[in-house]
């Protein structure tokens, strides 16, 4: 086991590049000795603990299915080996590498993510940007894939290409960072100054005005701020009104509405109330 004090792994950059004050911090006091990197199977200690532990679980059979599904590269797994940039404070352990069908030179490194449903291929590249360019500068490749499950899918790879002028900005963060700890003084950094991901084409960003359909959008965007305000009001009151309902009532009619009580069921001991126009 290695001694994670002493270097800024690949996780923790987008930690130091974008974190909070709060999360800067933390890792201050766990790179310089004063309380002990949290333990990430401990519900006590880990928020997202399932989270973390499913991603570890599913890794081996995540990256065997790639094999499967993209004939057209070859997957690598890393086996847990951490690569070490110049600097031996900055490394990175890669999930895999990959490379072109039935090639030896290995093309870039490979990340396999799993995240909720809900997520977008825009906010997980953004959210790993300066992890996977840490891990590129450490491997000394210019490519790298994340492969992300959404929920119970498996989703298209997302590239991500390294940036010279970022690794240098990581770097220089990185460093600084080191110069925190040894000499015992928390960590001074304005994240707000951190460059934005270079956010490939596929992920760009307009402005609605500039666009020939944006006239149509002006008129129906006020509509949507006030029937998305009307339906948050409506299902406050509709809840409030439920509130109401005793648990022994089924069917209550009055005011112009009729409120009624479904059947109790295993799920639902006290039934289900439901709202409508008498």
């Amino acid at each position: 086991m290695q001694d994670r004090t002493k270097f800024i792994g690949a996780s923790e950059a987008g930690k130091l590049m974008t974190g909070t004050p709060e999360e800067i911090h933390e890792l201050w006091l766990i790179k310089s000795h004063q309380i002990p990197e949290p333990d990430l199977s401990d519900p006590k200690q880990c928020d997202n603990w399932f989270q973390v532990g499913l991603g570890n679980v599913t890794e081996e059979y995540h990256l065997a299915a790639l094999k499967r599904i993209h004939t057209n590269i070859d997957v690598h797994p890393a086996n847990g080996k951490t690569v070490a940039y110049s600097d031996d404070r900055i490394r990175a352990t890669p999930d895999a590498y990959f490379s072109k069908a039935k090639q030896e030179v290995i093309d870039g490194v490979l990340d396999a993510k799993h995240t909720n449903s809900f997520s977008k291929p825009e906010q997980l590249y953004g959210r790993y940007y300066w992890q996977m360019q840490q891990q590129m500068l450490c491997c000394d490749l210019e490519h790298a894939l994340i492969s992300p499950i959404y929920g119970n899918k498996l989703g298209d790879l997302i590239q991500v290409e390294a940036c010279y002028p970022d690794q240098m900005i990581l770097v220089d963060r990185i460093q600084k960072f080191w110069e925190f700890v040894d000499n015992k003084q928390p960590p001074e950094f304005d994240t707000n100054e951190t460059p934005a991901p270079r956010m490939p084409t596929a992920y760009r960003q307009i402005d609605l005005t500039d666009t020939n359909f944006g006239p149509d959008i002006e008129l129906l965007a006020p509509t949507w701020i006030e029937k998305k305000a009307a339906k948050k009001e409506w299902e406050k009151v509709d809840k409030h009104i439920k509130g109401f309902m005793p648990e022994d009532v089924n069917e209550a009619t009055g005011y112009g509405i009729k409120i009624t009580r479904s059947k109790p069921s295993k799920s639902r001991p006290n039934g289900s109330v439901t709202i409508q126009a008498a």
